[in-house]
């Protein structure tokens, strides 16, 4: 009698964690980005006196079983030159069309010192485009003879994580709601010219790229 007592609460520890599993198990995917284009497409290659101009280190052709192919589903990388004062900036682009435990956006923090560049400064800021604010981060990396500048967000479905552990927050704020957030990873960079910072100037450009898109293809980047 006991046994049975012992096996019947067993099972019900059972179900009731088995149902708890199935209550989190997300169901619907949450996707910003259009479905019918890429970021090829997506993205404009001139606009207000900015001009993409081809750049060899920037074409990337990963291999079917890398991790930036299983990472993400589209990776754009530009270099834009301004016509009147020169000014480069670098703009990656990557999305995900699921954002799980397994496939998830990886952030410059690990990105440049994996590559030699190590981050020396770190801001978290307020990115303002149309009266949204939108959370992001701004780094700097340091190398003799060598500084670069870079600003970023990051998009988990609507939301705007600036570290790992909100990305993971936000993503299971999403499961438990049922749903698979889609994501985007936005980068700015420049190799600074002179003195003053460059911040003001990334975010200058971002502003005019965004207003430059039609609204279904800033959803993309800022939902």
């Amino acid at each position: 009698m006991m046994l049975d007592r012992r096996s019947a609460i067993f099972a019900g520890l059972c179900a009731t964690g088995f149902a708890a599993a199935e209550a989190l198990r997300p169901r619907t995917i949450l996707k910003f980005a259009p479905t019918e284009t890429t970021l090829e497409d997506t993205v404009p290659k001139q606009f207000a006196g900015w001009r993409s101009q081809f750049d060899p280190s920037l074409v990337v052709a990963p291999s079917e079983n890398s991790l930036t192919a299983r990472l993400y589903d589209d990776l754009l990388m530009r270099r834009y030159i301004h016509s009147e004062t020169g000014l480069e900036v670098f703009l990656l682009a990557a999305y995900g069309g699921t954002q799980t435990d397994d496939l998830q956006l990886h952030r410059p923090e690990s990105c440049y010192p994996a590559v030699g560049l190590p981050i020396t400064r770190r801001d978290e800021t307020i990115f303002t485009y149309d009266g949204r604010e939108i959370p992001s981060v701004s780094l700097l990396s340091e190398l003799p003879g060598r500084i670069e500048e870079i600003f970023y967000w990051s998009r988990i479905g609507d939301k705007f994580p600036t570290t790992a552990s909100e990305q993971r927050d936000d993503k299971l704020s999403f499961a438990f709601e049922g749903r698979i957030p889609d994501g985007m990873l936005v980068r700015f960079s420049t190799v600074r010219r002179a003195e003053h910072e460059a911040y003001s100037d990334l975010e200058a450009f971002a502003r005019t790229l965004l207003t430059s898109m039609t609204e279904q293809q800033r959803a993309s980047f800022i939902a």
